[in-house]
């Protein structure tokens, strides 16, 4: 928390608006989060903006991106 995740997520998208912001602190679960990508992942680059401070929270997240390429 605090490391500026959001800023930056916030500052991709006003340079780019290919980019959607799934924000987890206003989705709060992983599940969530990631039906709010496969709403998007056809039309816009995804960032994560989530504090996901161990493998296994990273990991559905990562398989998410490998899934979508």
């Amino acid at each position: 928390p605090g490391s500026g995740k959001s800023t930056i997520a916030k500052s991709l998208v006003a340079q780019n608006n290919n980019y959607h912001i799934v924000d987890g602190d206003i989705l709060k679960t992983p599940a969530k989060m990631l039906k709010n990508a496969k709403e998007y992942i056809d039309t816009h680059s995804i960032i994560f903006d989530a504090t996901n401070n161990n493998p296994e929270k990273r990991s559905r997240f990562i398989d998410f991106a490998i899934q979508h390429n």
